[in-house]
């Protein structure tokens, strides 16, 4: 029985402060280095002295590529492109490159060689070390590094880490940190709309090119950095750290809730504020299941805190403090139905709450998004009403293969006869992605005369018109097709989504087929006749039936009740059983 508290008055029992760090600090985890070691001022030659680098960097950065085992990166022809770390940590003939940011400020190796490219800073070296060697970097060793990172580096953040009250239990503030694709960000605005129904105050943190998307929903939201690092110098200077440091502090949430990728800053900062933090997946396990998505984490994301904040974070960091809070002692929100599939982990704190989906209404509200069909609204309609009920192809954001996608997805409907719909997505298939397909002559008349092509659409809104539904397998995509209640095929990429594929197979409510990879024309057509069928058509509408009576948002604020009930009489980690698996 969920308890149903609801946040006290803001700003109740608020801590002015959170008080003396009793982490090691970096500057006196190790004591320095002689004056000779030192580093900092001195030629490149002379820096690979330094004991850090004869223990990390000799044995892990070998350029292999054209060198032929050689260190002299003057010799290498793709210096002028060189992305890789190790190529300038090799570098022998530079004298300066701890001063310059790039080649063609250098005076060194530019005017001896001609030669231009990208040097590394000294914190992106050592990022590269720490997700390079992650399976063997112990926490000593991590402080070590983050000690001689320390020295070299001058990225102290220029404000006080403990100059914002934080409040305290009762506060009723809620920080939603959703790092990721559409995928992730979507669903995360649905349970922000439902926190925000239920009276607590939320603030979505969320990659910069997903702000208007959670604006349109009048959910107040802080556009980070994007997750993938564009910005090739956010990393190394710890921008979006920094940046999400401040924007999480200010706001000074009771709560913190975040995707698996936003783990690391949310475990630091539950340290740095002393508000708990909960995952939640649209995937059936969890951060403690899967040490191949955090220990890469904690090396570039972590360290970038530790320079910046001058002490070590989260130092006993390791797989049983994982396990404690993804699962068996604090909940973990899955975003996905008991319906579909079971989770995939034997913790007592998983809980199952349902998709979490925008329903048609607040999607057909977004009228003018192009998120969701925007200026192309009109024109789908037109080709609704036009015919037979199409196939309905989308990849979403995967791009990979995207030259084959279009020619595919055509190809098929072609030989079944039947209209579609294909999904531009990030991949931008349009008439033209058919233009180069060697049976160019056939597609494009075929696709001119019974396929839209869209942009973006509203799944809620569209699949239920729709024959069936070919995609990628992402969880949202997957939730929208099983609650349209049409039969699904999904032709997985990567990730999560071959699980996916295989609960819709099982379920007996479409098919699974090989990966994006491999697939043939073949297989997708003998997928599409397969779901043509009475029993298939069938199975799927009774399933679609008993999603759409789901409320997982509402579910998983619920659990977010009961834990914040037991926080706020002081038992932050439990192992009791999850009341949604009761």
């Amino acid at each position: 029985m969920c308890s149903g508290v609801a946040p006290v008055q803001a700003g109740a029992d608020t801590v002015p402060g959170r008080g003396p760090s009793r982490r090691p600090s970096c500057s006196a985890a190790m004591a320095a280095p002689p004056a000779e070691e030192d580093g900092v001022d001195q030629p490149w030659h002379l820096l690979k002295k330094v004991p850090f680098f004869q223990k990390y960097l000799a044995p892990n950065f070998q350029c292999g590529v054209n060198m032929g085992g050689s260190t002299d990166c003057v010799r290498c022809g793709m210096l002028s492109g060189c992305e890789a770390v190790w190529y300038s940590a090799m570098l022998k003939n530079c004298k300066y490159m701890l001063e310059c940011q790039a080649c063609e400020d250098c005076s060194g190796l530019v005017r001896e060689t001609g030669k231009k490219g990208v040097h590394r800073t000294p914190l992106e070296w050592a990022l590269a070390v720490t997700n390079k060697s992650w399976e063997v970097l112990t926490p000593d060793e991590h402080e070590e590094l983050c000690t001689w990172m320390a020295k070299v580096v001058k990225m102290p953040w220029e404000f006080d880490p403990r100059a914002w009250p934080v409040p305290g239990a009762g506060s009723g503030r809620i920080a939603l940190i959703a790092l990721g694709s559409r995928g992730d960000v979507q669903p995360a605005i649905a349970l922000a709309l439902a926190l925000l129904k239920a009276g607590f105050t939320v603030t979505a943190f969320v990659p910069s090119s997903y702000e208007s998307l959670v604006k349109s929903f009048q959910v107040p939201v802080v556009a980070c950095a994007d997750w993938a690092f564009n910005d090739p110098t956010a990393m190394a200077e710890g921008k979006y750290e920094k940046f999400i440091y401040e924007a999480v502090m200010s706001f000074g949430p009771e709560l913190i809730v975040y995707s698996p990728l936003a783990c690391i800053e949310s475990w630091v900062l539950e340290e740095q504020c002393k508000a708990p933090a909960i995952q939640f997946t649209f995937q059936a396990t969890t951060l403690a299941d899967t040490p191949q998505v955090w220990r890469p984490l904690q090396g570039w994301r972590r360290l970038p805190f530790d320079i910046g904040l001058g002490e070590i974070n989260i130092p006993n960091l390791d797989q049983n403090v994982v396990e404690d809070r993804c699962g068996r002692k604090r909940p973990v929100l899955m975003a996905f139905s008991k319906q579909v599939a079971l989770p995939q982990t034997d913790r007592a704190q998983t809980h199952v709450t349902g998709y979490w989906l925008l329903d048609t209404s607040r999607q057909e509200a977004q009228q003018d998004n192009p998120l969701f069909g925007g200026a192309q609204r009109k024109e789908l309609e037109d080709f609704l009403q036009a015919g037979s009920p199409p196939v309905y192809i989308g990849w979403g954001s995967m791009t990979e293969k995207s030259d084959r996608m279009g020619p595919l997805a055509v190809r098929s409907l072609k030989q079944t006869g039947h209209r579609g719909i294909i999904l531009g997505g990030e991949a931008k298939l349009s008439l033209a992605s058919l233009e180069n397909a060697p049976d160019a002559a056939e597609l494009v008349p075929y696709a001119q005369s019974n396929i839209l092509f869209a942009q973006w659409v509203s799944h809620e809104t569209l699949l239920p018109r729709c024959a069936m539904a070919v995609h990628h397998g992402g969880c949202g995509t997957t939730a929208a097709g099983l609650r349209a209640g049409v039969p699904n095929i999904v032709v997985p990429v990567d990730f999560d989504q071959p699980f996916w594929a295989a609960a819709v197979a099982n379920l007996g409510v479409g098919v699974h087929i090989k990966s994006l990879q491999e697939v043939t024309e073949e297989e997708l057509v003998g997928a599409i006749q397969t779901c043509g069928e009475d029993g298939v058509k069938a199975a799927a509408a009774a399933l679609g039936a008993k999603l759409m009576a789901e409320d997982g948002a509402k579910k998983a604020v619920e659990v977010i009740q009961d834990y914040l009930s037991a926080s706020r009489r002081g038992v932050r980690d439990s192992t009791c059983a999850p009341c949604c698996l009761s």
